[in-house]
């Protein structure tokens, strides 16, 4: 379909093909040949002043690139996606993507500030424009863990159950596996042991359903969290257990940010 939308010159139909090309190619891990599909989508899109197609191409980059731990150019991608955005025709749904991309970006770089700058702007938005599943079940999960760290753990509660609301709705693996990763960091927060460790692993279940590794090691990881914030000593036995069956994982998809915070907790665990 893409060779055939590129012969007849059809380059919206050919930007959507690169589009769903990259997109795919990062649920499957494969995110240096999602980069490349997702830059032709910006190209092409750009070519025809399509802004919404544009937009929603650098926030896709913007998600790979944080993946990927470029996380200066991801956050670049997103905030261009930001100005483009502002004269899309699908200007509200553009603009909560990105913004909940943002504050994805802005959490793995542990900038909480910059975390719930970015998720108060999408749910302004979000409240201005009406409500969105598709865009929703991306912008509550990342408002969950932005009220959680920030330390409001009733607004954090609340986006947590929105965010299954939305994912029920949408009946999607992979966003019901977003969903449980967030509540789970709520319950291990609230020192929710069992529950915490019961979501952690339902997500898990979710993103392996589907093949989607990056998110099923990631969970993972955060199930080595809790049981490391929980701290008993068999706590750090299955918690190191944990982390050396993602980190090759996250070395051979390239996702330096989870290799880095993988050795990091395994180096602190060494050190106890």
């Amino acid at each position: 379909m893409q060779k055939q939308a590129r012969d007849i010159g059809a380059n919206r139909a050919f930007a959507m093909c690169a589009i769903f090309l990259g997109t795919a190619e990062y649920m499957q891990g494969r995110f240096r040949e999602a980069m490349q599909h997702l830059h032709k989508a910006r190209e092409l899109y750009a070519e025809i002043d399509a802004a919404a197609g544009e937009a929603i191409a650098l926030q896709r980059l913007g998600v790979v690139g944080t993946a990927l731990g470029q996380m200066e150019e991801a956050q670049e991608y997103i905030q261009k996606g930001i100005q483009i955005a502002e004269r899309a025709m699908m200007k509200p749904h553009c603009l909560v993507r990105l913004y909940a991309a943002l504050g994805r970006n802005r959490l793995e770089v542990a900038d909480y500030p910059g975390l719930l700058k970015a998720v108060e702007a999408g749910l302004e938005v979000e409240a201005q424009h009406g409500h969105c599943i598709t865009c929703n079940v991306l912008l509550y999960p990342v408002a969950t863990m932005a009220f959680l760290t920030s330390g409001d753990g009733e607004k954090a509660q609340f986006y947590a159950a929105k965010a299954e609301e939305s994912a029920t709705a949408f009946g999607s693996n992979y966003f019901f596996g977003l969903t449980y990763q967030v509540q789970g960091m709520v319950h291990g927060f609230r020192e929710e042991w069992e529950a915490a460790m019961q979501k952690l692993r339902k997500a898990k279940q979710e993103f392996q359903k589907i093949n989607v590794i990056y998110e099923a090691a990631r969970s993972d990881l955060f199930r080595a969290a809790v049981l490391m914030r929980r701290g008993r000593a068999k706590d750090y036995l299955e918690a190191g257990r944990l982390i050396s069956g993602v980190l090759p994982t996250f070395v051979k998809l390239g996702a330096e940010a989870m290799a880095a915070q993988a050795r990091s907790a395994m180096k602190q665990m060494r050190t106890m």
